[in-house]
């Protein structure tokens, strides 16, 4: 029997987490005039400290009883997905994102309140490779068991709640320390007070307010994600949730800011993307993408917030979403001129087709016209 209750919470949850994550991102645009990515601010250094601060905050400080509605339980986490499957959809995740300039966040959260044509082209690409790529592992079980660590190995090397205890309050103080060793260097060394100290408080704050959203939402839990990617009894709405409120007032707040304000509040213009066209590069990096977020139910965001609570697998998500992010960003120049060159090859082609139907034509003209000649002379 389905618990209704419970899900009647986990739809409330996922509207309060979508409403946040989406004042956090009308704040980020009405202060700074910037759209919030995780996949483009994941080396932003006050943006991770503010994201990092309030998981550290929650695991450290509060009970498991009350980081257990928001949090899975470790040996759920790291279920039914292998160390290779974490490789894979880690890397996967990272050069989609990249390559398709961004994620959830980025596309869903952002760009379809702008009704951005590449992010409606993204979003829709990514979740129909997602759901299918999830919906297939549901059915056809793979890469679930590890061949590098057997199941009770697995589980015997899960840190201990003290011990994830003691680390979530040592990055608590690391990002409050990094906080203030950038506003003292800032003021000391860069003698720049104004513009850099704004700057740095909106993205610590946006980065706080960002990721409780995604925490209350429950888009840090790998398992309610893959429920809703995948298509199976156990069908969970509750993205569906996240993102209708996200999207539902972004399109409100964002259209108002866009339209009645000339420029943001702290910046002397809005940091748009210049991109407008949708492309071959886009629809493979959103492809990409999904697969990888349908492989393991996780995207930039949540692998941040929860880098160190599911150790080593969420730490290797990491690693290898950074590596894949980083060597398609080597990799962009090459990749444009191969699609590219594909591009042009395929207009030279059908301008030649083109060329041989007009001459065909021309020729079929021309050739009725002498026969029409033929019949008058005939007739004279």
């Amino acid at each position: 029997m389905i618990d209704t209750a419970h899900t009647y919470d986990k739809y409330i949850n996922g509207v309060i987490g979508g409403l946040i994550m989406s004042i956090a991102s009308s704040i980020h645009l009405l202060l700074k005039g910037k759209i919030t990515g995780i996949s483009g601010t994941l080396f932003s250094i006050c943006f991770l400290s503010g994201m990092l601060f309030i998981p550290s905050l929650i695991r450290g400080f509060t009970k498991k009883s009350f980081y257990n509605r928001i949090l899975e339980d470790p040996i759920e986490y790291t279920d039914s997905l292998s160390i290779i499957g974490f490789i894979l959809s880690g890397f996967l995740v990272g050069f989609g994102t990249k390559m398709a300039n961004g994620c959830t966040s980025g596309h869903g959260v952002c760009g379809l309140p702008r009704l951005s044509k590449r992010s409606f082209a993204a979003v829709g690409t990514f979740l129909i490779f997602g759901i299918g790529f999830a919906t297939l592992r549901y059915h056809v079980k793979f890469l679930e068991s590890d061949f590098i660590l057997s199941k009770k190995k697995k589980d015997n090397i899960i840190l201990s709640e003290n011990t994830v205890k003691i680390i979530s309050i040592a990055f608590f103080c690391l990002t409050i320390i990094i906080f203030i060793f950038i506003l003292i260097f800032i003021f000391n060394v860069l003698r720049k007070k104004v513009y850099e100290f704004k700057e740095i408080l909106i993205s610590f704050f946006v980065g706080i307010l960002f990721s409780l959203g995604l925490m209350e939402s429950g888009m840090a839990q790998r398992h309610l994600v893959l429920s809703f990617l995948s298509i199976c009894k156990e069908w969970d709405a509750t993205l569906i949730c996240v993102l209708g409120a996200a999207v539902g007032l972004n399109l409100i707040t964002f259209n108002l800011i866009l339209k009645k304000m000339e420029k943001p509040i702290f910046h002397n213009k809005f940091q748009l993307p210049d991109k407008t066209e949708i492309d071959i590069k886009l629809i493979i990096g959103a492809a990409i993408f999904g697969i990888g977020w349908g492989f393991g139910g996780i995207c930039p965001g949540p692998g941040v917030l929860c880098f160190y609570f599911y150790l080593p697998q969420s730490i290797i998500f990491m690693i290898m979403t950074i590596c894949g992010q980083l060597l398609e960003h080597k990799l962009d120049n090459k990749i444009e001129n191969i699609l590219k060159g594909a591009k042009e090859e395929k207009n030279e082609e059908s301008e030649e087709v083109n060329q041989i139907k007009i001459s065909k034509y021309i020729e079929n003209k021309n050739g009725s016209e002498s026969e029409v000649k033929d019949i008058k002379i005939i007739n004279k």
